[in-house]
């Protein structure tokens, strides 16, 4: 059988909330203000469809948002998204596949992330 897992909040908490707090200690805005002016508008969309690079992303983003921030700034908030492994979704996971059962992830996740979680969060790859 196959079983199919998604990651963002069902192997691992995120918290969209994180990625504006770093932005706003970072640029100096108000966490208030950035909480108002983010949207997964087009902009979001259009890097989610691998549409635009992870740098031009960034900066568009920012725009919207009314900050400057360096890529690197940008990325660091970014993958503050993710809060904590949940180990008893690995548990499970690791489980269904000792029992012979076929065990993926999927996600609709974006390359910065795509980059980011298997260093981080290597026991996902390795119960999948």
């Amino acid at each position: 059988m196959l079983y199919i897992f998604d990651l963002g909040n069902v192997i691992v908490d995120i918290d969209f909330k994180r990625v504006l707090g770093v932005w706003s200690n970072l640029s100096g805005t108000p966490l208030a203000v950035l909480s108002d002016r983010f949207t997964m508008g087009e902009v979001f969309q259009q890097h989610e469809r691998g549409e635009i690079s992870d740098e031009d992303f960034a900066g568009k983003l920012c725009d919207e948002m009314g900050i400057a921030l360096s890529f690197e700034q940008f990325a660091t908030g970014w993958q503050a998204v993710f809060v904590a492994l949940r180990p008893e979704v690995i548990d499970i996971m690791q489980r269904l596949r000792n029992e012979g059962h076929r065990v993926v992830v999927l996600s609709n996740t974006n390359r910065l992330h795509c980059n980011y979680w298997p260093q981080h969060y290597p026991e996902v790859a390795a119960a999948a």
